[in-house]
């Protein structure tokens, strides 16, 4: 399920079982769902495709053997650096000016969360590469997923049971999945077209 009110740009497509769009809502991109609800000036630049059947997500499993950092919590001007590598994290917490930043110019990096993440201020997740395949977040957990205040995210989030809310100016570049999606106030989504592969 998601939903979308205020001002709201998606630069892409959107597949959910249920789509609700209110206020000045764009999707400028193809909608798959099997129930549409679109109320005020909301607009579908694409086509609009009727799914009978929901899609199934596969949870987040993670691995045993992962490097754990604990529980992370970065604020004020804080910068932390990962390298190419997989992690795991037990929950991640950023405000301020605070940046994550994901050095993946020489090799992939990869995150395993197992409680909530919580960006806002103007905390920033980037990565040295844009390439968005060569960044992944995966939430194996229900807790929420909260972005806001100017949040700044760059690469694929993959949170099938969790409760995603972006809000209030939070920007994604690259792709997400959630298992109950609401954007309100001013979000931006860019979805990166190289993630359809070479056929699309």
């Amino acid at each position: 399920k998601i939903e979308l009110k205020g001002d709201v740009i998606i630069d892409g497509g959107v597949a959910a079982t249920k789509v609700k769009l209110k206020g000045d809502v764009t999707i400028d991109g193809d909608v798959a769902a099997s129930k549409i609800k679109l109320k005020g000036d909301a607009i579908i630049d694409g086509d609009v495709v009727a799914s009978e059947e929901p899609g199934e997500f596969l949870p987040v499993d993670i691995p045993d053997i992962l490097e754990n950092l604990g529980s992370v919590s970065i604020s004020g001007n804080e910068i932390l650096t990962l390298g190419p590598g997989t992690y795991e994290v037990s929950s991640l917490h950023m405000e301020g000016d605070a940046v994550l930043y994901i050095d993946n110019l020489e090799g992939p990096v990869t995150v395993y969360t197992s409680g909530a993440v919580e960006v806002s201020g103007n905390g920033a997740i980037i990565t040295s590469d844009p390439n968005p395949e060569k960044f992944a977040m995966y939430v194996g957990t229900k807790d929420k997923v909260e972005m806001e205040d100017s949040a700044l995210f760059y690469g694929l989030l993959y949170a099938p049971e969790s409760s995603l809310d972006l809000k209030e100016n939070a920007e994604i570049f690259g792709s997400f999945v959630g298992g109950k999606v609401k954007l309100t106030d001013s979000v931006l989504v860019h979805y990166d077209t190289s993630l359809r592969g070479s056929d699309n």
